[in-house]
């Protein structure tokens, strides 16, 4: 999620629009900081004892951003704000920052024109800020974007002045009727203290990043009306020609098969953990993410037993702590010796992007993605993907089988037989065009690829070109700049509704 707001970020900057985005330490360092504020006080728990709080903000510009970062000023609020893991104790890190929010808001010489928000840790912090400016006759819209939804529920008195400090207001709620006003705590309790519902709920637009996520958590809250719902596509900024300077460079050549074994000898240099090797295979097929269920990489692995013989399988994992399911996963890499490898741990990223880069054919297998970043980061480097027909992920890929100017195949859920079939016949059809040998299109098993040969033949330049078309920044830009105003227009109905 960091790294999509960053881009969302950059983008509007970009653009000239002053952009602030509030984030806890994290224990984080920040360079060249300024002080931007020290502020202590209280909160009444559950038990109606009280317990203080000491919060600190520091700034620093970074790719013309503004970026406050709040930090513990005592003891207790460090343990929270600075603790390094994201979200260990996230509830009493969430809080903590809200407080800090609120009290860098107030002091500021003007109010936002928008406050965007993005999943629920950063809710509280949101609502807190608009409902301040509410209560002084300000309208703010407030757009809350949700990458996944986690859910975690709590009492009003969590969210409350008297602990996270939201102000208690009275507010306008669009429905599906029209609108409503109620306080906002009715509005937390009238979802059970859902924090992913209430901000569905209370934002003045919700808005997620695919269409078909979107449709998915419209299905969730079927009370949130679908006009005051919107959606901002992930993008990227990885480009073919940065990873040929550095291939180039580091390698001594461009040649995506060349590189092929020279990059996967530097990578296993680069990583504390592998299982299995790729033998004797010349063809390549490549994932990359964390090492989950969500991801579908024991459904790749088994489809490797569908696979052309010369293939093999790069699985660039990242450890997420779920140990059982990483250990299913060695065991069906160690079956098939020869034919897969898994490394587990940090890839320095040009070299991520290199063997990317190098490989015939991306693979993204997974059951559930809201998006699907690592489609689109494949298929900028001009790798073919093959991935699941999935809301949200298929989003990404323009199908060969429906288009000639596609960038890669779309596969049915959980289908192994089928996926082996379809990352055989992209790699194949890559190696025939990058060597120039059309022997090996005969080998290709889907039969439309092989007909179509001729006019597939720029898969590579088509997945390029497809994500350059709607998935770069301007694109992230537009479709940011078109919700702000949505935003803009719902909030001023709403705000005039309750004056």
């Amino acid at each position: 999620m960091g790294a999509a707001v960053a881009r969302h970020a950059r983008a509007l900057a970009g653009a000239g629009i002053e952009v602030t985005v509030l984030v806890p330490s994290h224990g984080k360092h920040v360079q060249n900081a300024v002080e931007e504020g020290r502020w202590s006080g209280t909160r009444e728990g559950v038990d109606g004892a009280s317990y203080g709080y000491s919060v600190s903000a520091e700034s620093t510009r970074i790719d013309g951003v503004k970026l406050v970062v709040f930090r513990g000023a005592d003891p207790h609020t460090s343990r929270f704000l600075d603790d390094p893991e994201t979200y260990r104790e996230a509830p009493e890190k969430t809080a903590l920052y809200t407080r800090g929010a609120i009290h860098w808001a107030v002091e500021q010489p003007r109010p936002p024109d928008i406050i965007h928000s993005n999943d629920w840790t950063a809710v509280m912090a949101a609502s807190a800020i608009k409902n301040i400016y509410s209560s002084k006759n300000i309208d703010v819209p407030w757009v809350h974007t949700i990458h996944l939804v986690s859910s975690p529920s709590f009492p009003w008195h969590y969210a409350s002045e008297g602990w996270a400090g939201v102000p208690n207001i009275r507010q306008s709620v669009l429905s599906h009727d029209g609108s409503y006003t109620a306080y906002t705590s009715e509005i937390w309790d009238g979802v059970g203290g859902n924090v992913d519902a209430y901000s569905a709920t209370a934002s003045d637009l919700l808005t997620s990043v695919s269409r078909g996520y979107l449709e998915y958590l419209l299905s969730r809250w079927p009370y949130v009306p679908r006009e005051k719902t919107s959606y901002v596509y992930n993008s990227t900024d990885w480009t073919q020609n940065e990873v040929k300077e550095y291939v180039a460079k580091a390698f001594g050549t461009v040649s995506r098969k060349k590189l092929r074994k020279m990059v996967v000898d530097k990578i296993l240099e680069n990583v504390k953990s592998y299982v299995g090797g790729l033998g004797d295979t010349e063809l390549l097929a490549v994932a990359h993410g964390r090492l989950v269920w969500q991801k579908g990489y024991d459904i790749l692995m088994q489809s490797v037993d569908y696979m052309d013989r010369s293939l093999g399988v790069l699985i660039l994992g990242l450890s997420s702590g779920d140990v059982g399911h990483e250990e299913y996963l060695r065991r069906l890499a160690e079956q098939r010796p020869g034919r897969i490898l898994m490394t587990v741990g940090h890839v320095p990223q040009m070299l991520l992007k290199a063997a990317i880069y190098s490989a015939n054919v991306a693979a993204v297998p997974s059951r559930y993605e809201p998006f699907g970043i690592s489609s689109i980061e494949s298929q900028a480097l001009g790798t073919p993907v093959v991935a699941t027909s999935i809301p949200g992920l298929s989003e990404t890929v323009k199908d060969i089988y429906h288009y000639d100017d596609g960038g890669g195949k779309l596969v049915g859920y959980e289908e192994t037989n089928y996926l082996g079939l379809a990352i055989t016949s992209v790699a194949l059809l890559t190696e025939a065009v990058d060597t120039r040998k059309q022997s090996l299109a005969d080998k290709i098993p889907f039969e439309f690829v092989k007909q179509r040969f001729n006019s597939l033949k720029k898969i590579r330049t088509n997945a390029a070109a497809w994500v350059d078309q709607n998935f770069r920044e301007k694109n992230t830009l537009e479709q940011l700049l078109n919700c702000y105003e949505k935003a803009r227009r719902i909030s001023v109905e709403s705000f005039t509704r309750v004056r």
